[in-house]
């Protein structure tokens, strides 16, 4: 028999016993598995923090998207510390049954909730996303006009399209920017979507200087 006896590995305790070597490699497989919509979930939304071009960037895959709205509160929870334990991000508690995601980056912050509803912790009701350039990247953001941040939202609702709403905002007030995305699945809040629709994802006053 094969027994885990060096070192620590994540959702493996100590003292564990497997009957041969291939159980211990599937087990961290699937432990894998279970981060892998986490992982690429937040490192796909980094490039958000990079200097804005003409072109727009991946919020996030609707695969990736798909899992993520498919995670219990306990599951976000625990996934959610398995990567703080990797040192990649910390946990923030905004909330009963709000557990937000950070990230600090060369470029700024990164911020991640999935909100749970108190009767409904089976599956978020919507994805928030929040990222906060640093003074560099913030001016460079600055220097794009209204109309070329707007077709920026415009495209990112686009790409979610039709699985995702995606309402967004920018704040463009004090030293530093922020991005705030919200992000819901299609057809849960039908008032939502026509407002999406009618905006081209652009969130009450979208652009705030």
């Amino acid at each position: 028999m094969a027994d885990r006896v060096f070192g620590e590995i994540q959702g493996i305790p100590v003292g564990t016993t497997f009957q041969t070597r291939k159980d211990v490699a599937s087990q961290i497989c699937s432990i894998n598995q279970k981060m892998r919509a986490v992982v690429s979930f937040f490192f796909l939304i980094f490039s958000i923090l990079m200097p804005l071009s003409t072109k727009a960037e991946e919020i996030l895959s609707k695969e990736d998207a798909k899992k993520t709205f498919s995670f219990s509160f306990a599951q976000w929870s625990n996934n959610a510390k398995q990567l703080q334990s990797t040192g990649a991000a910390r946990i923030a508690f905004v909330e009963p049954n709000t557990l937000t995601l950070l990230a600090l980056t060369s470029a700024g912050v990164l911020k991640v909730t999935p909100s749970y509803l108190p009767n409904q912790l089976q599956r978020p009701h919507k994805i928030s996303i929040s990222v906060e350039q640093n003074p560099i990247e913030s001016a460079k953001t600055k220097n794009l006009s209204d109309a070329q941040l707007k077709d920026k939202i415009f495209k990112w609702y686009q790409e979610m399209l039709p699985e995702f709403t995606v309402m967004t905002n920018i704040d463009l007030i004090g030293e530093t920017v922020q991005y705030n995305f919200s992000m819901f699945e299609k057809g849960v809040y039908p008032p939502m979507d026509i407002v999406g629709a009618e905006s081209r994802g652009c969130w009450q006053q979208c652009i705030k200087r």
